[in-house]
């Protein structure tokens, strides 16, 4: 006979967004995963209908304050497949580089604020800054680092 086993998270913390996860678990082996993401649709291809093309990258920018690069660019490259229009190697690089310090800003603060007060073991980023100031200071370091990135290549 097998034990059947259920983890339930209604609520996942820590993470950018909102969700939950459920998982079946046979013996050893995982039988089903799900998550569920809580959050409900904001419409933003509807502010879009009717706005000038120029206008389409920033406003889907503001889809998410944690990671807008991805949602610019995504719409920059759905643009530019629509319209035929090819970028250079150089530009290619560029933007490349600029994912990258949205990278490094996002995760420095994921994993400095975020997730490190569960490996610490300590409740809160509050709690950890009391307890571990310099590892908090290096991830907010690591962080300004990723927005200087994204400063001078990307103006903001």
């Amino acid at each position: 006979m097998t034990n059947t086993r259920e983890i339930k998270v209604d609520a996942l913390t820590r993470v950018e967004g909102e969700g939950g996860l459920h998982v079946v678990l046979e013996g050893d082996e995982i039988r089903d995963v799900k998550l569920s993401i809580y959050e409900p649709p904001r419409f933003f291809e509807a502010f879009l209908r009717g706005r000038p093309l120029e206008d389409v990258p920033d406003i889907t920018a503001r889809i998410c304050g944690i990671c807008p690069v991805a949602y610019q660019m995504s719409a920059t490259h759905a643009l530019e497949q629509a319209l035929g229009v090819s970028i250079t190697p150089e530009v290619r690089r560029l933007r490349r580089l600029l994912y990258c310090g949205e990278w490094i800003e996002s995760h420095g603060l994921h994993m400095h604020l975020l997730h490190a007060p569960d490996f610490f073991g300590v409740p809160s980023g509050i709690d950890l800054a009391a307890q571990y100031p310099a590892e908090v200071t290096r991830g907010l370091r690591l962080k300004k680092h990723g927005n200087e990135l994204l400063d001078v290549l990307g103006g903001r």
